[in-house]
């Protein structure tokens, strides 16, 4: 079983400046429920993450590390 997540928000997409900020947070956490809800055990989730070194990233993957084998 696989999911991949990796739809990502473009630059040169139109927002309301009150979604500039979290857009593309919302984007990747939406496309993680789904893919949450819809693996089976011991699939595999793969995730575009850009930035790696990125707080927000890494609290991501530490969140992971809790319960998948990263």
């Amino acid at each position: 079983d696989l999911a991949i997540c990796d739809g990502q928000v473009l630059r040169n997409h139109p927002r309301q400046s009150y979604r500039e900020q979290v857009e593309a947070s919302r984007l990747i956490l939406s496309q993680l429920v789904f893919s949450l809800q819809r693996i089976k055990p011991r699939g595999t989730i793969v995730i575009l993450l850009h930035k790696l070194d990125s707080w927000d990233n890494l609290e991501l993957l530490y969140t992971f590390s809790k319960f998948a084998q990263i």
